[in-house]
């Protein structure tokens, strides 16, 4: 085909108009819609900023977009803000059909360990390793991870 011709389909594809800024828009809602939906939990606005190199004020408008898109769309997914966190989430009323087939956000052998945490805080690892074995280093390493646990230098031990 010579160069000067367009393919047929190309020719119906509608341009954007190149005042409109809102392809730009959509293209970094879509960014931070996909960063939260690969989460495997809720985002700070800084971590979304780390993971798409975007400033504080596009990551902010585009999650309130986001949230407001979903919202107007009635689907069974919602983007909402928990405390000073984001995620992208199953409504309420559809969780019961869903459970059975959701994976759990907290590894069930890490749920005991959590609870005598959330019971005796603050409590020092050390403690915790008396009352649960050596497994407690690994279990706080990963409750940490996952944003459940803060924990704070004391002495040659953890505070949690």
């Amino acid at each position: 085909m010579p160069e000067d011709e367009i393919p047929e389909e190309a020719e119906t594809d509608e341009v954007e108009d190149s005042d409109d800024d809102s392809g730009k828009d959509l293209d970094n809602r879509l960014v931070v819609e996909g960063v939260l939906f690969s989460a495997e939990r809720p985002l700070r606005v800084v971590d979304i900023e780390n993971a798409t190199g975007y400033d504080r004020r596009l990551v902010t408008k585009a999650l309130r977009r986001l949230a407001s898109d979903y919202r107007r769309r009635n689907t069974s997914i919602e983007v909402v803000k928990v405390g000073s966190r984001w995620t992208m989430q199953v409504r309420g009323e559809y969780t019961p059909s869903v459970r059975s087939v959701a994976t759990p956000e907290v590894d069930p052998k890490y749920l005991r360990t959590l609870a005598l945490i959330a019971y005796h805080q603050p409590v020092l690892q050390s403690d915790l390793q008396q009352m649960l074995g050596p497994k407690v280093y690994d279990h706080v390493r990963e409750l940490k991870a996952l944003g459940l646990v803060n924990a704070r230098r004391k002495g040659a031990t953890l505070e949690l």
